[in-house]
């Protein structure tokens, strides 16, 4: 396995990330590992052209080359794991793991879309057809994929695109507008509105005012649970690790019988009952505020999380 690499971010007795890719040498000799995990080590030694890293007992040896910056792991140096790979920080070995999980996924889910492709008509294979052969080209970002393969599609799918990108936009006013708009009321009108419902002789704001008289807000008709019960039994979550501070989204209904929501900062593990009480007592503080119950809660989602109040600013900005 190879890696970008820079010798002089390295020294000796130095604390390394080693992520597993790769298969056992020597089965049994010691436990198996799970494919991606991430395994602590210590440079135990460095040379020109070589550096050793002792972990859980065991010796791995990784070979390097100063003009391409590339690294890899010499097997016959190396005691039983081959298939590693080397980083100086743990958050650029969890991202590398991430990548490969998400390529294999991803090329598992390509693979299976073959046997459901005769549910669509030619006009759409041509389609997919197109963006396929964008994703096989040199193309080297997502967004450089995309731009080409939307220079292919007609020009009512491009239209509705537009529409969807623009309703975005819209939803996004409205819900900063001054006067309290419920999600479902927001996308109602934002739908509409970028479907051609506004008058041209009127200001872009006018006519979402005037949508928003003509749109009233529904009743809310979820079912409510306690924020307690949310909390602990049915929280959900857009992270894939819950650390020590979170951003939660909590939706309820409000007083006055329409979905609302908030956003709190949690500086307990929210899996915690510290985090549990945290989170209740934030909330039950600005219910008068809020016009919100504790016992009338839609959902509770973990947004982002992080270890730290400083890191978990910046995923907030």
């Amino acid at each position: 396995m190879t890696a970008n690499f820079n010798k002089d971010n390295l020294k000796e007795g130095m604390t390394v990330y080693l992520l597993y890719t790769g298969y056992d040498l020597s089965v049994g000799k010691y436990a198996p590992r799970k494919k991606y995990s991430i395994t602590e080590g210590i440079i135990s030694e460095m040379g020109k052209n070589y550096l050793k890293v002792n972990t859980e007992g065991q010796k791995s040896c990784f070979g390097f080359n100063e003009e391409t910056g590339q690294i890899w792991q010499d097997p016959k140096e190396s005691d039983s794991v081959y298939g590693l790979e080397i980083y100086g920080k743990k958050e650029t070995a969890k991202e590398a793991a991430i990548r490969y999980k998400l390529i294999k996924e991803t090329s598992v889910l390509i693979g299976s879309i073959s046997c459901l492709l005769d549910r669509y008509p030619v006009r759409d294979l041509k389609i997919l057809n197109n963006f396929a052969k964008m994703v096989n080209s040199e193309r080297t970002s997502l967004g450089h994929t995309m731009e080409g393969f939307l220079d292919t599609l007609p020009s009512d799918i491009k239209d509705s695109f537009y529409r969807k990108i623009w309703a975005d936009h819209v939803y996004e006013d409205i819900r900063g507008m001054d006067k309290k708009v419920s999600k479902k009321r927001a996308e109602k009108v934002s739908g509409v509105y970028a479907n051609g419902r506004y008058d041209c002789n009127l200001s872009y704001w006018d006519n979402l005012n005037n949508l928003l008289e003509e749109i009233p807000e529904e009743q809310a008709k979820q079912e409510c649970i306690s924020l307690h019960e949310c909390l602990t039994k049915s929280l959900q979550t857009e992270v894939s690790a819950i650390h020590r501070c979170s951003a939660i989204d909590i939706d309820f209904i409000n007083n006055e019988g329409i979905e609302d929501e908030t956003q709190i900062y949690v500086y307990h593990n929210i899996l915690t009952r510290a985090g549990t009480k945290e989170a209740e007592e934030l909330f039950r503080s600005l219910e008068k505020e809020l016009g919100a119950n504790r016992n009338r809660i839609i959902s509770c989602t973990v947004v982002a999380s992080a270890e730290t109040v400083e890191e978990l600013d910046k995923l907030l900005d």
